[in-house]
């Protein structure tokens, strides 16, 4: 179906691994808004990998699709200082505003260039890491609790022992009190 419609430029953003007979279709290639920096921020999920291993700068690149996972030449990226008290859903949307603007910025760049990939010499990324997959359960669960105690103020002595105390009260009505009652 796609072949008949005769794309002259294939698009991919958030999309399942393409298989070559379907990003060789358009006329000048495909290209795909990776919402990570390459080549070390490979494969998934946008930004969290970032927010793991403490990075101070993410972004978005926008790459050529070819056989392998995020490793086509790529045409452009921008980058995006990573927030200081962060979570990866926000980081995540701020990277969707950035690749929206990316995409365009590299089409533009394409429509001015109009030579099809292939035609000219493309620069290949360097070898590259292999491709992050989407963390466990506990890594994300990790990471979750990392962000949040560092953008949790640290409480006085005297906040913490009120916490203490209310929990003490609101435990000894739950387990003691109400099942008497």
């Amino acid at each position: 179906y796609v072949r008949s419609l005769q794309p002259g430029l294939g698009l991919a953003s958030g999309a399942p691994i393409l298989r070559p007979d379907l990003f060789r279709i358009p006329q000048l290639g495909t290209l795909n808004l990776h919402k990570g920096l390459l080549p070390d921020y490979r494969g998934m999920p946008p930004g969290f990998w970032e927010l793991h291993d403490g990075a101070e700068l993410s972004g978005v690149t926008v790459h050529w699709v070819d056989e392998g996972l995020d490793t086509g030449p790529i045409v452009l990226q921008r980058r995006l200082p990573v927030p200081t008290h962060p979570t990866v859903t926000g980081l995540a949307t701020a990277l969707d505003h950035l690749g929206t603007a990316a995409l365009i910025d590299a089409l533009r760049q394409i429509e001015a260039d109009s030579t099809p990939c292939g035609t000219v010499p493309q620069p290949r990324q360097d070898e590259a890491p292999p491709p992050r997959r989407r963390p466990s359960w506990r890594v994300a669960r990790s990471v979750r609790r990392r962000l949040a105690k560092r953008r949790r103020p640290s409480r006085s002595l005297r906040a913490r022992l009120r916490s203490i105390a209310k929990h003490a009260v609101l435990g000894a009505y739950v387990h003691a009190w109400a099942p008497l009652r």
